[in-house]
């Protein structure tokens, strides 16, 4: 077929070719489909070379950039080598386009997570309700398939699991680690937001470990607070037991206080303390 009546500057598709071609070009080569097949394996090989030059060149890329990171081991924060002990090799993609194909697959699957499982934004109290709910959401996906495969995800994680790595005897620190100073009322403010330690540690610096939904409080090695994560501007969360020691001294200042309000709303301060608080309140209060 001719698209202008087989003159010299014709174009002319070829059942089997992806493009047009001229007429001289045709007549120079009269491949059949066989030939075109062989041809266009050769050109996706080629393509997948180059692929794989792009991801290994980004891989050496990363480790040649890894001392001048701003937070690598040299700076302060290992956990950049850290991941080398538990057999993963962490380099930097190419930022833009041109490390687009390193990491795409991973932001498809995220985009596909969250328009269906994310959309609209669920509606939950705390971090440990919303983890919950994602738990829930993967567990379904396991009896999903892609497109026509005939197995479903689960089947196929079955299937591979035997031949994964062990996981490694101890687990990653993921926790950021932070230093603050109590403050006059006993609370330390990590983030943004305020948590309550034991009063004795007023105007003390103590040692913090912030995971995703938990912040634990260290005074040297001894645990001395834990909290659940706050997720929103502002909060605090007070603990009562972490003020007993000032209430025995001053126990009028129970009744008002924030700590206690927090333990009523909680279900801390059961119906048992309330009638205990009560008859204390009769027999030592003015």
């Amino acid at each position: 077929m001719s698209a202008d009546d087989g003159g010299v500057d014709a174009v002319w598709w070829r059942c089997g070719h992806g493009q047009w071609e001229t007429l001289p070009h045709v007549l120079a080569n009269p491949a059949d489909h066989d030939a075109w097949y062989a041809r266009d394996e050769q050109r996706r090989r080629r393509r997948d070379e180059e692929r794989e030059r792009q991801h290994q060149e980004g891989r050496r890329r990363g480790n040649a950039q890894e001392p001048r990171l701003p937070q690598s081991a040299a700076g302060g924060d290992p956990k950049w080598t850290t991941l080398r002990e538990f057999g993963f090799t962490p380099f930097y993609c190419e930022p833009g386009l041109r490390g687009a194909h390193e990491k795409g697959w991973v932001e498809v699957q995220v985009g596909y997570f969250r328009r269906n499982y994310l959309t609209p934004v669920p509606r939950v109290v705390t971090l440990e309700d919303l983890n919950q709910r994602i738990t829930a959401f993967e567990e379904r996906e396991l009896s999903r398939r892609f497109g026509s495969q005939i197995r479903t995800i689960g089947q196929d994680f079955a299937r591979e699991t035997p031949h994964l790595l062990p996981l490694p005897p101890e687990a990653f620190e993921t926790a950021m680690t932070f230093e603050p100073r109590v403050d006059r009322y006993s609370r330390i403010t990590v983030k943004v937001c305020s948590y309550s330690v034991p009063v004795r540690f007023i105007d003390r610096k103590v040692t913090v470990h912030l995971t995703g939904d938990t912040l634990v409080v260290f005074e040297g090695r001894r645990e001395i607070a834990r909290h659940a994560r706050l997720a929103d501007r502002g909060l605090e969360h007070l603990v009562l037991d972490h003020y007993l020691e000032v209430l025995l001294r001053k126990p009028g200042a129970l009744e008002r206080s924030e700590a206690l309000h927090q333990a009523r709303a909680g279900g801390t301060f059961t119906a048992e303390h309330e009638a205990f608080w009560a008859m204390a309140k009769h027999q030592h209060l003015p």
